[in-house]
């Protein structure tokens, strides 16, 4: 399992790459908002906060 940094959550992004090529990543943050600005670094958006048991 990945570590997880203090005060911060995960969550499941995804990055449309046209077609059956969007990209699913996973990002740590310590808010959705800030989770959404770095998401859209990569053009990508936020679908949801992720449960611990949920990231491998």
């Amino acid at each position: 399992m990945k570590q997880l940094k203090p005060n911060h959550k995960w969550f499941l992004c995804i990055e449309p790459g046209g077609c059956l090529d969007d990209e699913e990543f996973v990002i740590q943050a310590k808010s959705l908002d800030e989770a959404r600005t770095d998401a859209s670094m990569w053009n990508a958006s936020v679908i949801r906060e992720l449960d611990n048991s949920e990231v491998s």
